[in-house]
């Protein structure tokens, strides 16, 4: 899948090349347009496709600039955004703010040479939250509640698997307490759970959320609260992460918003981005929060505060601290 994409997005400029050596050839009347800026945003039915939709639209209709194009690419996700846009097969990706901590940083799987230090932050987006739920016939309502139960992490790599694992070792889990944790796909851990194979399960989305709407509707669960000192503690060590809720505006089987901890989806680039082109991207999509808005309702919550933070992830952009700078703001 992974070649497949690569060899697609080559296509891609190798067809708009073509057509610059025709209309080269023919004589051309105007400007030649150039390539798009390729952004990658993870499978098509995945919400990082739908909110790089929103952002590309933003940024190729708002933009001074008509050459300025972004379009959207199919990936495997975050890890793999990453890695191709610090190569510079891709222009720009969408990465959860621990994963671009990760990989600037060196952690992980981008430890010594796979660290990637080009990558550079142009917005931060909507939070995801992680979300935790467990079988009401646990009478869990914290997280605490859950030690030596069966929850699920998910399978490492996948969404909330790292940030649950984050979040264990700040509640100071024991091994006894981690005795059956659970490593399912994240594809089956519904079924698991409405089945009584499992008594909790995790995972990180953007609210609102397709999932958590179905895993309310699909048996009898509750929304454990994630929250207290030990995540005050970790949202002081790790300011990539974000202080967050699961809101019941989204979700009627909820009386109250409930308490939890998330990351934030956040768009590179690599340093080579043009100054210019960083500063338009920034521009487009800060003059027109209300339009992003209504083009996703997971965009719906953006601030100029929020939108425009390396939240110690990878550094902004030059381009965006020009941006900052012009528009008057710190």
């Amino acid at each position: 899948m992974a070649a497949r994409d690569r060899l697609t997005g080559r296509l891609r400029r190798l067809a708009w090349l073509a057509g610059v050596l025709a209309t080269l050839a023919t004589g051309p009347s105007g400007a030649v347009d150039r390539a798009p800026l390729i952004m990658g945003a993870g499978h098509v039915a995945g919400a990082y496709y739908s909110v790089g939709g929103a952002i590309a639209r933003t940024v190729t209709m708002a933009t001074a600039d008509p050459n300025l194009r972004v379009v959207v690419e199919t990936t495997n996700g975050a890890a793999e955004n990453l890695i191709r846009t610090a190569d510079g097969d891709l222009d720009l990706g969408l990465a959860p703010s621990d994963v671009v901590h990760a990989a600037f940083h060196g952690f992980g799987q981008f430890d010594g040479e796979a660290r990637l230090t080009s990558l550079r932050t142009l917005l931060t987006l909507n939070p995801e939250p992680l979300i935790v739920l467990a079988r009401a016939e646990t009478e869990a309502a914290v997280l605490d509640d859950l030690r030596g139960m069966r929850l699920n992490l998910g399978v490492p790599g996948t969404p909330g698997h790292a940030l649950l694992q984050s979040v264990l070792d700040a509640f100071e889990w024991s091994e006894d307490d981690r005795a059956d944790l659970a490593r399912r796909p994240i594809a089956t851990q519904l079924d698991a759970l409405c089945g009584g194979r499992l008594d909790a399960i995790a995972f990180t989305a953007a609210s609102p959320s397709a999932s958590v709407a179905l895993a309310l509707s699909a048996c009898d669960v509750v929304v454990v609260d994630v929250s207290g000192n030990p995540v005050d503690q970790l949202l002081t060590e790790h300011p990539y992460l974000t202080a967050a809720v699961v809101p019941a505006r989204h979700y009627p089987a909820l009386a109250g918003d409930v308490a939890t901890v998330g990351v934030v989806a956040t768009l590179v680039a690599a340093d080579r981005l043009d100054d210019a082109d960083a500063y338009r991207i920034a521009a487009a999509v800060a003059g027109n929060l209300e339009t992003v808005a209504a083009l996703h309702p997971v965009l719906a919550g953006l601030t100029l505060e929020t939108l425009l933070s390396d939240r110690e992830t990878a550094p902004l952009h030059d381009g965006v601290r020009r941006y900052l700078r012009d528009s008057g703001r710190p």
